[in-house]
């Protein structure tokens, strides 16, 4: 099985599943905010909540390294 580096999960806390109010409002599956991940609990299959958490895996690893990104882009 394939596992996520864990250096790619600094800054994340914690991963909370269900409907919440902001992702009703902006219509989206999921969103990093404060060190935690949101993912809906309404999703096609498998494939898609795995989907959802790599894609907010990689806002939280820009977030964490705006350093890094904003010397990269330079």
């Amino acid at each position: 099985s394939a596992r996520i580096p864990f250096h790619l999960t600094t800054g994340v806390d914690i991963i909370y599943i269900g409907q919440f109010p902001k992702m009703l409002e902006r219509d989206i599956d999921a969103y990093y905010e404060d060190g935690a991940i949101y993912v809906t609990n309404v999703q096609e299959d498998e494939m898609d909540i795995i989907d959802d958490i790599i894609h907010e895996l990689a806002h939280a690893a820009e977030r964490n390294n705006d350093e890094l990104m904003l010397r990269e882009r330079i």
